[in-house]
């Protein structure tokens, strides 16, 4: 998180995932986008820690 904080909201927007594609992010726009319909929790943080490696 910027000193200042950020100019403005970030946001979370949801995908379809067809090919099991990981959760992105838009750095311009400040948006996190995640798989819908993801059943499991640690099916998600996988996916997660996948992404940020």
């Amino acid at each position: 998180v910027p000193p200042l904080g950020f100019q403005g909201q970030p946001s979370i927007d949801f995908y379809t995932p067809e090919n099991r594609r990981l959760p992105f992010a838009s750095t311009c726009g400040m948006v996190l986008f995640l798989p819908r319909g993801i059943q499991e929790e640690e099916e998600l943080t996988d996916m997660l820690n996948t992404a940020l490696k």
